[in-house]
């Protein structure tokens, strides 16, 4: 599973950017990919038509949900965002569970 949050270092062109991301994730073997945030909506947008489940969440808390749903002990998750997402709550949450 790649959970990517708002990447906020990528200035104006950032829209642009992380829709090129997701379409080009589109070619990827992953299972799941989940996007958190409002900057990560951009992600989800180029990634919609892949072979793969695409879910939008606007914040952790859902994310959390669908993770805990969707995954088991044998799941590798990958998570990427900028510092200023806190993802790393989503990750000690998720580790707490393990």
């Amino acid at each position: 599973f790649v959970v990517l949050g708002d990447l906020l270092e990528l200035g104006v062109q950032a829209p642009q950017l992380l829709e090129e991301l997701g379409s080009w994730l589109k070619c990827s073997s992953i299972d799941l990919l989940i996007t958190v945030g409002s900057l990560a909506r951009h992600i989800y947008a180029g990634a919609h038509g892949a072979a793969f489940e695409v879910v939008h969440c606007q914040d952790m808390q859902v994310a959390e949900a669908e993770l805990k749903q969707k995954s088991d002990a044998d799941t590798c998750i990958l998570i990427k965002g900028s510092r200023g997402a806190r993802l790393d709550k989503l990750v000690g949450a998720l580790t707490m569970q393990a």
